[in-house]
């Protein structure tokens, strides 16, 4: 990799409450699941920056922008992709890169966001846990043409909670873990971009009509200067072939760790601190800051407006159209808080299968109650992350809450292609 490497566990998790205003949360709640079904949309940086936006959803990018991601992009970024998932009760998502969907389709080029990022819209730790976000330590290697290494010995998992946001690099390998949960699963995906990715475009006024999308009233919400999040504390089951193994911390083990990034012993339920990632300070070389002309119009491949101009266009057109509601924009931006990430290690234990729950319960972090974890950092070396199918996640109902194990590297080495693609990454998957 010629590209600045990526720093563990840094790089993986930084994770942030209340994230954006109630207000503008409870507005992307209700339209979630009508907008779930839509396409992917832009937003420019001059519309994030100067708030001159159509919906509440490109709204809230913009508070996003000023509270927390600011200072932690390149000079040269050029805006924000999004777009919005609801999960059926208890699904997951297999692992997968971020990309240009389009560049890897017509010109198999593998073109990354500078950050990729996760604001949880459900979610919470009183009674269960919904399934979490998986960031793996792989990426894709374009010399090799596949993602490395083989089995990432990495992962840090994000719980989501409603209101949190979860920042991450967006070169790294990630997917969503099953649970037992009975609850859907809501999310508004945020990939920060050097360069506007090919057939991205900003959303057209006829579909916030379709939708019935809320439309912001920015006349009183003036640009805000940075506010940096602070930093705040936080908060058995196999597949058939391996249900006659031991899930389970091995008797006796010594459970002491070092963490990854310091040299102190980490204790059981004693986190360590993971960093925000921050890819400010790299070389942008091939995108230096272009002035842009007032009323520029970016043109894309296939031809379709996708500038400042065409933005301020579509939310002209919507703004005069008064079957559209319109939800005022709170005076502030809400105050995100930092969250500490525990990070640990099972690296060296017994080689026995052993289930997620029970490396975080091992270590005294708990899933539910006031002081459940939001996000771990795992260092698994000698360890795979193996999903868990539904069959064995409701053999083991009552008993398991994320549907992941930890599998000695090479114990299911025999399983069919089609089973081991749940455990890396795919280079074409979305």
């Amino acid at each position: 990799m010629t590209e600045s490497c990526i720093k563990w566990p840094h790089d993986f998790a930084a994770v942030f409450r209340h994230a954006v205003p109630d207000q503008m949360l409870d507005t992307l709640c209700r339209e979630a699941s009508a907008f779930a079904e839509c396409d992917y949309f832009w937003t420019t940086k001059e519309g994030v920056q100067n708030r001159s936006t159509q919906t509440v959803w490109e709204g809230v990018i913009s508070s996003i922008y000023d509270s927390i991601v600011r200072d932690k992009l390149p000079k040269s970024w050029a805006g924000a992709e999004w777009w919005v998932q609801v999960y059926e009760p208890g699904k997951g998502l297999a692992f997968h890169f971020d990309k240009d969907e389009h560049a890897m389709k017509e010109k198999h080029q593998m073109i990354q966001p500078v950050l990729s990022s996760v604001l949880y819209l459900t979610g919470d730790f009183a009674t269960e846990r919904l399934g979490p976000t998986a960031v793996i330590d792989q990426q894709f290697d374009a010399e090799q043409g596949k993602a490395v290494p083989d089995s990432p010995a990495r992962t840090a998992l994000i719980f989501p909670c409603r209101n949190n946001y979860v920042l991450f690099d967006g070169r790294l390998g990630h997917g969503v873990l099953g649970s037992s949960s009975k609850k859907p699963r809501m999310t508004m995906l945020i990939n920060w971009w050097a360069e506007k990715p090919q057939d991205v475009n900003v959303i057209p006024a006829e579909v916030i009509k379709q939708h019935s999308l809320s439309r912001c009233d920015t006349a009183s919400h003036p640009h805000k200067s940075s506010s940096k999040g602070k930093p705040a504390s936080s908060g058995n089951g196999l597949p058939s072939d391996l249900q006659q193994l031991n899930l389970a911390p091995p008797l006796g083990s010594d459970t002491k760790s070092v963490s990854p990034h310091t040299s102190e012993a980490v204790e059981p339920g004693r986190p360590a601190t993971a960093e925000m990632p921050n890819r400010s300070d790299q070389s942008q070389d091939s995108h230096q800051d272009k002035p842009e002309a007032e009323g520029a119009v970016l043109q894309s491949d296939d031809g379709v407006k996708t500038g400042a101009k065409d933005q301020e266009d579509a939310h002209q057109q919507l703004s005069s159209d008064q079957t559209c509601h319109v939800t005022q924009l709170p005076e502030c931006d809400a105050k995100a808080e930092q969250v500490e990430v525990p990070a640990i290690s099972i690296a060296g234990w017994d080689e026995s299968p052993v289930s997620v729950d029970d490396v975080l319960e091992t270590y005294g972090l708990q899933l539910t109650g006031p002081s459940a974890v939001h996000a771990v950092a795992i260092d698994h070396s000698g360890f795979d992350l193996f999903p868990l199918d539904e069959e064995n996640l409701e053999a083991n109902a009552g008993s398991i809450v994320t549907a992941a194990a930890f599998v000695p590297v090479g114990l299911v080495s025999d399983q069919s292609d089609s089973e081991s693609q749940d455990t890396t990454c795919s280079e074409v998957e979305q």
